[in-house]
């Protein structure tokens, strides 16, 4: 699904059950999602693509006063985030608590409690900030981080500010 709005406010806590899903949400343009300290809760998705609650995010996105919490995400490619597996814009504000599995081994490493990975385009940026993982990370690749599992600070400017990671991250060689 692909929002074709400017703004998105949640008005309440949200599960599985209200039609919340995880991954297949692609923001590909200018959109602030408020999520005004609501929760989405159980949400479950083992796919071979980016995932997270958002597989992918632009630039332009803000995506603040959020909380995820007991969901599970499983993937065998790049990109694994509680909140985005590819992730640019802004995040702040932020609570994530989910269980993060990356199965791909060396090619499937960028997971993160946030953001799996900084998408790689030039001149872009992703900005972390007042964000509190406390995911338990389980991975059989190289790039995992608590907050961020990888950036290619070559090309895309990336920011963690006041950020907590208080979650597990398990690394198991293949």
């Amino acid at each position: 699904y692909v929002f074709d709005t400017s703004e998105i406010t949640l008005d309440k806590n949200y599960t599985c059950d209200d039609g919340f899903y995880a991954g297949g949400i692609t923001i590909s343009k200018q959109i602030t999602i408020d999520g005004k300290g609501h929760t989405i809760s159980g949400l479950y998705g083992v796919s071979d693509t980016e995932m997270g609650l958002f597989t992918a995010t632009a630039n332009t996105t803000v995506i603040q006063n959020l909380k995820v919490t007991n969901s599970y995400f499983e993937s065998s490619v790049n990109g694994l985030g509680a909140i985005a597996g590819g992730g640019l814009g802004t995040f702040k504000n932020i609570y994530a608590e989910a269980i993060l599995v990356g199965t791909g081994g060396d090619s499937a490493g960028a997971v993160g409690g946030i953001v799996g990975e900084a998408e790689a385009t030039k001149g872009t940026a992703l900005t972390i900030e007042n964000c509190w993982s406390n995911c338990q990370i389980n991975v059989d690749g190289k790039r995992v981080g608590g907050i961020l599992g990888s950036g290619n600070a070559s090309v895309v400017i990336v920011s963690i500010k006041h950020c907590l990671n208080t979650g597990t991250l398990t690394h198991t060689s293949t």
